[in-house]
């Protein structure tokens, strides 16, 4: 995924929105606990709805310039990489809900959660015709990307 390729594939566009004026949904600290660092991620409850609108609105227009629809995406790689997000993201986008990279019996990431998602992708056979991976990401803020990966 991250390597160099003579063919055409790679990535083909990004598109990025930062919602002005909008309060801290998601938040993380590091502490030390016991000698170890621990990773604390605090969300409100509207964290993954709200997000989820945002990262879909990036990701519909960013499909629209390219000019490919919901069915032309093979596989959604997604973070926050959990479902809560997923689940609220999928309507948003319209790409069909089998597609999208879903977290299994792993243990909740938090910043590699994309690369998570990614290394799924990675493993998964390309469809005939239908080889383009969106890459859809909200963090807090809110703050919210999309990529197009062509593979």
């Amino acid at each position: 995924m991250c390597g160099w390729d003579s063919g055409d594939g790679g990535l083909a566009g990004f598109r990025w929105i930062t919602v002005a004026d909008g309060p801290a949904r998601r938040d993380a600290v590091v502490r030390l606990e016991h000698g170890r660092n621990q990773l604390l991620v605090r969300e409100d409850e509207t964290f993954a709805a709200e997000a989820a609108a945002y990262a879909g609105k990036v990701a519909a227009e960013l499909l629209d310039e390219y000019g490919l629809r919901p069915d032309d995406v093979a596989a959604v790689a997604a973070a926050p990489f959990d479902a809560a997000f997923i689940d609220e993201l999928v309507p948003h986008i319209g790409v069909a809900p089998d597609r999208f990279v879903r977290p299994g019996s792993v243990p909740r990431f938090h910043t590699a959660g994309l690369i998570a998602a990614m290394s799924d992708v990675v493993s998964r056979p390309p469809a005939a015709g239908n080889d383009w991976v969106l890459l859809v990401a909200a963090g807090a803020g809110i703050s919210a990307g999309a990529a197009l990966l062509s593979r």
